[in-house]
């Protein structure tokens, strides 16, 4: 009967609305997790950002570092050379002493 029909309908439509307001529901629950993982995505973002950013004064400061520490060995390797130079003449000199106290002893005789 028309009757049975029309509530047929009317059931019928009231389910469709129980589902689209269910589909509404969840598309907003959706959303709100899309934004919580936007924000999170922002987040992790933000920490490689820095991290990066670490890595590079890090890298920065090592090279520094690495510099300085070459000229100081430049500088002990000269340094050492030139003490190197001065335990040579002081030897030579040392060699004269003994040739000049020889030779004066053997006056002495």
């Amino acid at each position: 009967t028309f009757e049975e029909a029309l509530e047929v309908v009317r059931n019928s439509s009231s389910d469709n609305n129980a589902s689209v307001s269910s589909i509404i529901s969840g598309n907003d629950g959706m959303s709100k997790k899309v934004n919580e993982l936007l924000i999170e995505r922002d987040e992790l973002l933000a920490n490689v950002s820095s991290l990066t950013k670490n890595l590079v004064d890090a890298k920065w400061l090592f090279d520094e570092s690495r510099q300085s520490h070459e000229m100081a060995l430049v500088s002990l390797i000269s340094k050492r050379d030139e003490l190197s130079c001065k335990v040579k003449e002081l030897t030579v000199e040392k060699d004269q002493v003994r040739i000049n106290v020889a030779t004066f002893e053997e006056a002495l005789e």
